[in-house]
């Protein structure tokens, strides 16, 4: 009896503790400034850590569209391997393990590898090539689908996870994901208003220019929207009156070692897709070549040979008439 009033005491005492840390993490989140939100993810994860004593806490992001997960933030024992932040792990190599905390939202408390199914073989040999004994993963559901874990794992030892501590777990990983929401619309803000005096900026450069400077002027404003977007090019191109399907390139500006683009091709054998859509009003957005409808074949592999990842093409026109060309951008280096 005394041992079981001891036992209580202990939990609750470590619940207390936990209680103590969750509150004081917290606090360093409210009205925490962008530049902050990554450090004191890491600080906070360090810190849990060290109370469970465990060898690794890390939370994971579920990029929108992709089979896969990426690690954002990580703290590990000094004396494991460090872990590569920013890599995606493509789900193949813990196939159960994925569909069971992203695809249907539950925690995953393994206990030992002995305690999986026979299913999840994969996963095993996985986290046997990682060390991993055993491995807490809790499912952060801010919206649909699930988009964040968080998980800690034990490579020294085989341990059990408190089931009392997960609800408190999932809260912190709920205050990490805000917080990086949070971040986030700060900072797309924050890109819009530049863009958005970027912009003021370079229009105000064709009042009242010359006719022989227009063309130079359009090839920097180009540049400078490459360089504040970390772009790699930009060409202006013209559907010359009575050949609607030749694309005319009369200004182009592009990193160093790309590849060169021609300056006159007939649409319909290059672009046929992209054509089309453009001479609708439609601007086109591709943020990877694989984006591209089956109908777009040869306009996908037109712009592979072009080295492009991802672009998006602007129809032009006058007033609402008739498209006359078109301003594309393109990203070469990485979608």
């Amino acid at each position: 009896m005394q041992e079981s009033v001891e036992t209580i005491k202990t939990e609750l005492g470590e619940r207390l503790r936990f209680e103590e840390l969750l509150s004081n993490i917290s606090s360093r989140f409210v009205n925490i400034l962008p530049d902050r939100v990554d450090p004191e993810i890491n600080r906070a994860l360090k810190e849990v850590l060290e109370f469970f004593q465990v060898d690794r806490v890390g939370l994971l992001q579920v990029p929108p569209g992709k089979s896969s997960f990426k690690i954002t933030h990580v703290a590990s024992a000094e004396d494991l391997p460090p872990v590569p932040v920013g890599v995606e792990v493509p789900q193949s190599l813990y196939p159960w393990s994925y569909d069971k905390v992203l695809r249907k939202g539950e925690v995953l408390s393994l206990h030992r590898l002995d305690d999986l199914p026979a299913e999840a073989n994969v996963d095993r040999q996985s986290y046997i090539r990682t060390g991993v004994r055993s491995t807490l993963d809790i499912s952060i559901r801010i919206a649909e689908p699930v988009g964040h874990v968080i998980v800690m794992q034990s490579n020294k030892s085989e341990r059990l996870w408190p089931e009392q501590f997960v609800p408190r777990l999932r809260l912190l990983g709920e205050i990490f994901v805000n917080s990086l929401e949070r971040k986030q619309i700060r900072l797309e803000i924050e890109e819009y208003r530049r863009f958005e005096r970027l912009i003021s900026i370079l229009s105000a450069r064709f009042v009242g220019l010359a006719p022989d400077q227009i063309d130079g002027e359009i090839q920097r404003g180009q540049r400078h929207i490459c360089e504040h977007l970390d772009l790699d090019r930009s060409a202006l191109f013209q559907l010359p009156e009575g050949e609607p399907r030749v694309m005319l390139l009369t200004s182009i500006y592009q990193s160093k070692g790309s590849p060169p683009v021609p300056e006159r091709v007939n649409g319909t054998d290059f672009f046929p897709w992209t054509v089309q859509k453009i001479l609708s009003g439609e601007t086109v957005t591709i943020g990877k070549m694989s984006d591209f409808p089956s109908e777009a074949a040869r306009d996908r592999e037109k712009l592979r040979l072009l080295g492009t990842k991802s672009t998006v093409v602007v129809p032009l026109s006058i007033g609402g008439g008739p498209v006359f060309g078109g301003l594309t951008f393109a990203a070469i280096r990485e979608e």
